[in-house]
């Protein structure tokens, strides 16, 4: 069996060394985090564009069901598509 020692490494390890690993780790899942709430906030974006420009409000209202502020907002746009078109 091969016996591989590891005094030299545990020794050449001190308290600085492994702070600055988990800090460093911790930096990575932060960007990798925000990253992933900046793809999903932009894509959410784009899905209410693309409801908004179908022109159904329908669509639209039920997107933000439960949300009054954003409901009053739905029915600005309802209104404004129906002036746009008539």
């Amino acid at each position: 069996m091969i016996s591989i020692d590891f005094s030299g490494m545990v020794s050449a390890l001190d308290a600085s060394t492994v702070v600055g690993v988990l800090v460093s780790l911790g930096v990575v899942w932060v960007m990798v985090d925000f990253v992933i709430w900046a793809v999903y906030q932009v894509g959410d974006f784009f899905d209410d564009v693309s409801v908004f420009r179908s022109g159904s409000i329908e669509d639209f209202a039920e997107r933000f069901n439960g949300h009054e502020g954003r409901m009053r907002a739905a029915s600005r746009v309802s209104a404004f598509i129906d002036r746009r078109r008539g």
